[in-house]
């Protein structure tokens, strides 16, 4: 637990530090950078994390060390997995082999979006992080990818 409270603290503790600095100098420009903190924890947990974290992540590593034996002229056969799934899966298998790595692939292209319109559209940070905890894809990218 202690890796959560941390991704969720520390951004919290610097969101804090900004609002403060903020209302004294008046600035008004936006400083994401609480969110960066925030989104970068939230991806390391994501792509770190153990193949028994979550409901189907074991389920998504059988696919994909059975999509990494398998030829490319045969991918719409994997059984259990959709084509454009398979792609990705065998495109991070090209790459590198270890599911680990594949694990970190689908956390950056499910983080990163979110993170930049968070960037652009946040203009408070603190609420921005209560809002994401809360909503249910915070905790859906840990079920699975």
């Amino acid at each position: 637990m202690l890796p959560y409270y941390i991704m969720v603290l520390l951004p919290f503790l610097f969101s804090i530090v900004q609002f403060e600095s903020q209302a004294r100098q008046m600035i008004s420009k936006k400083k994401n950078w609480p969110l960066l903190i925030f989104f970068t924890l939230y991806f390391l947990l994501l792509a770190l994390r153990a193949v028994e974290i979550g409901a189907d992540t074991f389920r998504y590593v059988e696919i994909y060390e059975l999509v990494n034996v398998t030829d490319w002229a045969d991918l719409a056969n994997v059984r259990g997995s959709e084509m454009g799934y398979s792609i990705l899966t065998k495109i991070c298998s090209v790459i590198w082999d270890d599911p680990q790595f594949f694990l970190a692939v689908v956390a950056l292209v499910t983080t990163v979006p979110i993170m930049i319109l968070y960037f652009q559209e946040s203009e408070n940070s603190m609420v921005s992080m209560v809002l994401f905890i809360t909503f249910p894809v915070f905790m859906m990218n840990f079920s699975g990818l």
